[in-house]
């Protein structure tokens, strides 16, 4: 009498490669989603420091009924931030810009994704058509991220309120600029 041999218990290759696809699709699925999670959490940060700036400076216009600088000033730990062609900003010593500005409130100092937040100042500068001089400038990582606070758009003299949420995007980052508003305006 022939014995037939039994097959053994275990799996074949066929079910462990596809548990093994399975695994991988789910790793890079986590990979990704955390990635989202890290980059959305530091946009969050830097639209907080620049909210925090905001109000530092509507602060001090309040108290002092004027702009508390002119120029082009960082707030990153090294005041050094990257402008949006590449260039260093002339004016990188905001020394005078935070003494004014901690009168009023603690003024953000870590350095935020990925390039810092920026001040500019133009004297000429209209949004809506009514005197805006002083920008606040930063960016986020990703295509049309919303800036969080009221972003502007345009160009030289004439900007207006951005109906997107950003000023622009491009190469996986966001553009943000925002307004303040003359003394004589608020």
């Amino acid at each position: 009498m022939k014995t037939w041999a039994r097959k053994g218990s275990g799996f074949t290759i066929v079910e462990l490669l596809i548990v093994i696809v399975v695994i991988a699709i789910l790793a890079a699925i986590s990979i990704v989603a955390y990635n989202g999670i890290q980059d959305r959490a530091k946009n969050n940060s830097t639209i907080q420091l620049a909210a925090q700036l905001q109000k530092l400076v509507f602060a001090y216009v309040n108290g002092s009924g004027q702009l508390p600088a002119t120029g082009t000033f960082c707030f990153t730990k090294d005041n050094i931030c990257t402008s949006d062609s590449g260039a260093t900003p002339v004016d990188t010593n905001n020394g005078t810009l935070v003494t004014k500005l901690s009168e009023y409130g603690t003024v953000p100092n870590s350095a935020p994704y990925p390039t810092g937040i920026r001040t500019s100042y133009a004297s000429g500068r209209m949004v809506n058509n009514v005197l805006n001089p002083f920008f606040i400038i930063y960016w986020l990582k990703g295509t049309n991220s919303n800036c969080g606070l009221q972003a502007v758009t345009g160009s030289g003299t004439s900007w207006v309120n951005s109906t997107t949420g950003y000023t622009s995007s491009s190469d996986g980052m966001t553009y943000c600029i925002v307004a303040t508003r003359d003394p004589s305006t608020l």
